[in-house]
This record gives C-alpha cells, sequence and structure tokens, in this order.
C-alpha cells in the first residue's frame, strides 16, 4: 500500500474542510472547493460511462440523482429556489462520489482501503484539536450557557455540533470493529483498539446525545447482525475499557451526566418529561406536523422550503429552526413526493448494502446504516461527507458483483 498519495490527500482535504467556514472574494471556501469536485466528478463519471457495464447498475445513484432533480423541481414553488438548489448540490456531491468510484473499476481492496483511510483521517485530523494546537473555527454545543462547563462541545474540523458527533460515532463504530475482527497483528490491533477508544472519548466530549444514539444502536445492530455471543461479548468488553477510561479522565463528567438526562444549570429534568428530556423534539415534531397538515394540496406534494418552514416555526415557537428529524424535515422542505423520493433512495442504499457477498463486511455495512439512520431520525441536516462512509460500502457491493477479487491484508474475518 503506498502512503505517500494518503499523505497528500489527507493534508489537501484537512485544509479544505478546516477552512469551509472563511471567504474568499465573498464566496464561502466550502461552496468553492466543492463547486470544483462536483465539476471533476462530473467530468470524471461522463467520460467513463461507456467504459463499464456496471454503470447503470446501482440503485443508489439513481435513486439519489432522481431524489436531487425533485428537490430542485419542487423548489420552483418555493419562496427561495437557492436553498432547494443548495441542498440538492450538497446531496448531489457524494452521490457523484460514488458514481465515480463505481464507473472507474474500483476493487474490493481499495475501497476497504478508503474505509480504513477514512477513519484514520478523522482520528487523525481529531488530534491537533484535541490538544489545543489549532482552534475550531466553528463552535460546538453550548454547554457553558446550560451546564455550566468550561468549553464549549468538541466540533474539531467538522465546524458544528451536528456534523462532529455524527462523523466521530461512525468512526468509531468502524474502529471499533476492525479492532476486533481485522486479521491484523496484535501490534496493529491494539493500534486501531486506541484510536477506537479515542474516536469513543471525543464523541463523548462533544455533548450531543444524537450521536451517542447512533454509536450505541449501531453497534447493537451489529451484535443482532452477526448473532455471535462471542463477538458480543468482545464488543462489550471493549466497552465496558472504554467506559472505565473515559469515566476517570472526561473533564467534568458531572456535565456529561447532566446532558445524558437533559437537566441544564437552570431546571432539572423529570424522567416523564419527555419533552423536556428529548431536548424540545417531541415539540418541534410534533409542531411541523401541524404545520404541514395546515398547508394547502399542492404544498403537500412539493413542500413549504426551506425559508418559510423556518419563518413559521419561528412565529409559533419564537426560534427559526428546523424539525430536528431527518424525515420530517423532508416532508416539510420537498413535500410528499419528495419524501417518497428520499424513502426510496435509503431503501436503496439497504439494498445495496445488502448485496455484498462477504457476510462481515455486509453486516457492518447494515450496521453503520443503522447508526446514520438512528441520527437521521433524532437530528436530520445535510452532512454530504458523512454519507461517503455509507456509499463506501454500496461501492463494495457493486465491485462484487463486478467479479473483483476478495482483499488479502484488508479483508474482515468471519
Amino acid at each position: 500500500m503506498r502512503f505517500r498519495p494518503y499523505y497528500i490527500l489527507g493534508l489537501v482535504l484537512f485544509a479544505l474542510l478546516y477552512l469551509e467556514p472563511t471567504f474568499v472574494g465573498g464566496v464561502k471556501v466550502s461552496y468553492l472547493w466543492k463547486v470544483g469536485a462536483l465539476y471533476f466528478l462530473f467530468i470524471g463519471v461522463l467520460f467513463r460511462l461507456h467504459r463499464n457495464r456496471h454503470a447503470f447498475s446501482c440503485n443508489t445513484v439513481w435513486a439519489g440523482y432522481l431524489m436531487c432533480l425533485w428537490i430542485v423541481v419542487a423548489g420552483l414553488n418555493h419562496d427561495t429556489l437557492s436553498s432547494s438548489v443548495i441542498m440538492a448540490a450538497q446531496r448531489l456531491f457524494p452521490i457523484l462520489v460514488l458514481h465515480y468510484l463505481i464507473v472507474r473499476s474500483s476493487t474490493q481492496q481499495q475501497l476497504q482501503r478508503w474505509l480504513i483511510f477514512a477513519v484514520l483521517f478523522v482520528a487523525v485530523s481529531t488530534f491537533p484539536f484535541y490538544l489545543g494546537l489549532l482552534e475550531p473555527l466553528g463552535s460546538g454545543y453550548d454547554v457553558v450557557a446550560l451546564l455550566g462547563a468550561d468549553r464549549l462541545g468538541f466540533v474539531g474540523i467538522f465546524q458544528n455540533q451536528h456534523v462532529a458527533p455524527l462523523t466521530l460515532a461512525l468512526s468509531a463504530l468502524l474502529a471499533s470493529v476492525y479492532s476486533l475482527k481485522v486479521t491484523f497483528s496484535i501490534k496493529k490491533r491494539l493500534i486501531v483498539m486506541a484510536v477506537a477508544v479515542f474516536l469513543c472519548y471525543t464523541m463523548l466530549l462533544t455533548y450531543a446525545r444524537a450521536g451517542y444514539a447512533a454509536f450505541l444502536l449501531g453497534g447493537m445492530s451489529y451484535m443482532l447482525f452477526t448473532g455471535r455471543i462471542n463477538t458480543a461479548l468482545r464488543i462489550v468488553f471493549l466497552g465496558c475499557v472504554a467506559f472505565s477510561i473515559i469515566y476517570f479522565i472526561v473533564p467534568e463528567i458531572d456535565v456529561l451526566k447532566s446532558r445524558l438526562v437533559g437537566d441544564s444549570r437552570y431546571t432539572k429534568v423529570s424522567p416523564s418529561d419527555m419533552t423536556s428530556v428529548s431536548s424540545g423534539r417531541l415539540f418541534f415534531w410534533t409542531t411541523s406536523i401541524e404545520i404541514y397538515a395546515e398547508q394547502d394540496p399542492i404544498a403537500w406534494l412539493l413542500g413549504i422550503g426551506e425559508e418559510t418552514l423556518k419563518e413559521s416555526m419561528g412565529q409559533r415557537i419564537g426560534i427559526g429552526i428546523f424539525a430536528h428529524n431527518g424525515f420530517i424535515n423532508e416532508l416539510l422542505l420537498n413535500g410528499a413526493v419528495g419524501f417518497l423520493a428520499f424513502i426510496s433512495f435509503l431503501g436503496a442504499i439497504y439494498l445495496d448494502i445488502c448485496k455484498i457477498r462477504e457476510a462481515s463486511m455486509r453486516k457492518l455495512g447494515q450496521s453503520l446504516f443503522v447508526a446514520w439512520l438512528v441520527f437521521v431520525f433524532f437530528q436530520g441536516g445535510e452532512f454530504p461527507l458523512q454519507y461517503v462512509f455509507l456509499f463506501l460500502f454500496v461501492a463494495i457491493g457493486i465491485a462484487d458483483r463486478q467479479g473483483a477479487a476478495l482483499p488479502l491484508k484488508c479483508r474482515l474475518g468471519q
């Protein structure tokens, strides 16, 4: 495995992600580099379509393209088309990454290396922020105001309180399974285990419960999918060790405990008060559904768009926010047709992952899908780079059908 290209790519990606909130000539760096990447990926896909007979065989790709197209069509009926175009572009980016991986005939071994690279990139790029060598340009969960902590929730390179926990949760889940299942030497396994513990630790420092739920339910689903007691016991053991370490070294452990149950420095939450325990999510969900029910039939089909949703929520609850549920958001933003397109897209992802022949890799992909789905349910939002984790598993399934040889050093054990 040649490491130099990975080092160069990691440095470039680190710089681009870190500088995303900054502006060049009045334009956000986030938009500049992604527009350039979209152009490169589109040209790359276009020129390789005729060379690969499997270029049109991925259901996820075409379900994703149709979903993005509908978002733009629905936006024509909204007050501002630009927000719909931006949403479509955000989703189009990882879909084009997937299509590019398919048309260039990536092998399973290459794709599994990219998985390992993704996990290590998240861990390595997180480290300088944890040590205080770099300051994040974004802000995390405000536990200073609510819980009296000494610092904000950890975000690192990922700029906000939603992207960071999801990325860390998915990476920690992958690293945890790899540390137990990959046929590495003892030395490499210990390194991967240390990476898994570090990722779990930094995930806790985000103080975002949706990330915790994604990691825990993803891990539980992996144990359910594998159905092996010895694997489950090893994962539970690793979890107990990690929790024990974290319990004694997490700063402000009382803050973490309060965050888990929804307490603040102003109020104590009763376990029976589900609205407070869920940080208002139940209230946001019911209010959003009420807003949808009051619309006309055209809006039921096409949605009301981002600006109208925020304005309506602001009038009802005093703050212009989304529903904190990806499915309700989809229904309100893009209508019933957009909601069905989104569900079809998710179904296509899962079905393509299920086509992976190697059982251990398929079950890991399914578990990652469950973790991601949990986060969508409790938070929602557009986080294009996090789709890449799932799409690497989709691409592995396509490579499997293309007859690519099974990997050797990166192969997961049964």
